[in-house]
């Protein structure tokens, strides 16, 4: 699991092709994240990449931008990405950079 969350960080690529490069079996891991998440891959994907996101947002600092934050995460619809990012977190992304 550790692989498929280094790997979906650092590329946009999709969770077969990341499966495929590491040998990965997609289904055991679409199971584990079922049972252990109860989410679905992509709800698991989508969480993983917003919370790098915030994380980047509160390193960043004052100077940061959100767009930034949410492009470094592969996230390409910030308006999407604020919507998401306050229902996850329950703060604006562009509050969190002042906390």
């Amino acid at each position: 699991l550790l692989v498929l969350v280094e790997a979906v960080l650092q590329s946009n690529k999709s969770i077969d092709v990341i499966c495929d490069e590491h040998q990965l079996q997609r289904r055991r891991i679409l199971e584990y994240i079922k049972d252990t998440f109860s989410m679905t891959l992509v709800q698991f994907v989508g969480l993983v990449r917003l919370n790098h996101a915030r994380r980047r947002l509160y390193e960043m600092g004052e100077g940061a931008k959100v767009a930034d934050s949410a492009a470094e995460a592969y996230i390409s619809h910030t308006g999407r990405f604020s919507q998401e990012f306050l229902r996850i977190f329950g703060v604006q992304p562009s509050k969190a950079i002042r906390k």
